[in-house]
C-alpha cells in the first residue's frame, strides 16, 4: 500500500519507528495503535521529538528493560516489555578448532557510540588474537581486523559467530543487543558492556558474561 489509509480493517496498527507515529495516529479506521520503540531512536532523535512520539496516544512497547523504563519516564505512561524471538536451533553451539589463535568477534560501525575502535584496540593490546568483524560497510584501514563480513547473509553471520571464541560488545547505546546473544548461543564467550543502555544486561550477568 502506498498510503496507510488504503489499508482495510485491522485490529492493531503498529508504528515501527518515530517516523511512522504521525501516520499511525492519523489512521481513520478503528484499530489499536501501538508504537514499537527502537533503541537507535534514543541517539538519532532529539529528546523533544521522542517525547512527542511517546505521548502521541499510542500503546508503547519495547524489547529491553531499560528502553521500557526510558519511554515510561519520558511519556508518563506504561511501556510494555516484549521480548523478540530468537532461533535457538539456528544459532547453535559448534565446537571450535584447537591449535589456532584465539578469535574475537565484534560489530563494526562508524558511529562513535558503537565504540568499534575500542574492540580493535583491545584485541591489539592483548596480542596473539585475531579480530573478525560483521559490518554494514567496510571498516577503514585504521581499524585492526583480520576478517570482515560486509552485509552478510544470515548463514554467513552464523558461520562467523560459530567460529569466534570471544564476542566483544562495547556499544554504549542499543535496544536489546541481539548479536552478542546470538554469538553466545553459538558458543562464544561474551565480553559485555555493564552500561544498561548497552542493551545486554537483560541477558548478560556474572554467570553468562564478563
Amino acid at each position: 500500500k502506498k498510503d496507510i489509509q488504503d489499508y482495510g480493517s485491522v485490529d492493531v496498527l503498529g508504528a515501527l519507528g518515530a517516523k511512522s507515529v504521525k501516520s499511525t495516529v492519523a489512521f481513520k479506521k478503528k484499530a489499536i495503535g501501538a508504537y514499537w520503540i527502537r533503541g537507535y531512536e534514543t541517539w538519532q532523535h532529539k529528546k523533544a521529538e521522542l517525547v512527542k512520539g511517546y505521548q502521541a496516544g499510542l500503546e508503547l512497547c519495547a524489547n529491553s528493560e531499560w528502553l521500557c523504563e526510558h519511554a515510561a519516564m519520558l511519556s508518563h505512561q506504561p511501556c510494555e516489555l516484549i521480548r523478540p524471538g530468537i532461533h535457538t536451533k539456528f544459532f547453535a553451539h559448534k565446537p571450535r578448532k584447537n591449535k589456532r589463535p584465539l578469535v574475537v568477534g565484534a560489530l563494526y560501525s562508524a558511529r562513535p557510540i558503537k565504540r568499534s575502535k575500542f574492540a580493535s584496540k583491545a584485541v591489539k593490546n592483548a596480542g596473539g588474537m585475531q579480530l573478525w568483524m560483521l559490518a554494514s560497510r567496510p571498516p577503514p584501514n585504521s581499524i585492526l581486523k583480520n576478517k570482515v563480513c560486509v552485509q552478510p547473509t544470515r548463514v554467513v553471520k552464523r558461520g562467523l559467530m560459530q567460529a569466534v571464541d570471544i564476542w566483544i560488545a562495547p556499544s554504549t547505546s542499543e535496544g536489546l543487543h541481539l548479536p552478542p546473544m546470538e554469538a553466545g548461543l553459538c558458543g562464544a564467550a561474551l565480553v559485555a558492556n555493564s552500561n544498561r543502555r548497552g542493551g545486554m544486561l537483560d541477558y548478560a550477568n556474572e554467570n553468562t558474561a564478563l
